[in-house]
């Protein structure tokens, strides 16, 4: 089974996502900050069968009040894919919140899961970390909400941008506890020939590959997608 993610940056690079879908042919595809108005023309370039997508803001930068979110799009039928809220807005859960520039707060951070018969299958999307190694209070409070969710999971795959680089407080608490399968020999997940930050050679790995009892082999980052790279492995 050869899956894909990436953090696709609205609808900035659409283009280049499609390509890289066609390119790789994928039994299933994960992706954050995916509009609603993208969905069909996103499944219809990777040939996929079902979809499934959790809005969790408006983006300040959407001037047509798309809401945007995590999808996961597959060749293969799942049944109904539980969305999981670990920070956020619990007394309106069906207020899509407008986000805010640099306000975490903002946004409701989801996890979703999509169960097959060899795994379960996470996504996720987490607040940034600014200046790269600041953890914040938040942050820690999503990474203890989303290990008790994966705990309750025998065998998965999470990927998912988790801005929070390798190196530092979340990421490397995550790979205490599962299998962290990006390969070191990179030193940045983040595109800097599309990323829009203003900064120069940013080297953050934030998007990640984490396994408890689940194999995957041939994982590999991929440029000129997105503001991320996108990513792509191999399970049985």
């Amino acid at each position: 089974m050869k899956i894909g993610f990436c953090n696709i940056e609205r609808d900035n690079h659409l283009g280049e996502v499609e390509l890289f879908l066609k390119k790789h042919n994928f039994d299933i595809f994960c992706a954050v900050e995916v509009m609603e108005k993208d969905l069909q023309k996103i499944k219809l370039a990777g040939n996929f069968l079902s979809t499934y997508h959790s809005a969790i803001s408006i983006a300040e930068a959407t001037p047509d009040g798309s809401p945007q979110g995590i999808a996961v799009f597959s060749k293969l039928p799942f049944p109904s894919t539980p969305e999981i809220r670990l920070l956020g807005d619990f007394n309106n859960p069906d207020v899509i919140p407008q986000a805010k520039f640099r306000d975490p707060h903002t946004v409701n951070w989801k996890l979703l899961k999509v169960t097959f018969e060899q795994f379960d299958l996470f996504c996720t999307h987490a607040p940034v970390t600014h200046k790269g190694s600041e953890t914040s209070d938040y942050q820690r409070l999503w990474r203890d909400r989303l290990i008790t969710e994966l705990d309750q999971s025998g065998n998965f795959i999470l990927c998912g941008d988790i801005n929070a680089p390798r190196g530092y407080e979340i990421w490397d608490s995550l790979a205490e506890k599962y299998v962290d399968n990006i390969p070191k020999k990179y030193t940045t997940s983040i595109d800097n020939n599309l990323h829009r930050s203003g900064y120069k050679d940013l080297q953050y790995v934030i998007d990640c590959l984490f396994t408890k009892n689940t194999s995957v082999n041939n994982v590999s980052y991929h440029e000129g997608i997105s503001d991320h790279f996108g990513l792509s492995f191999d399970t049985e």
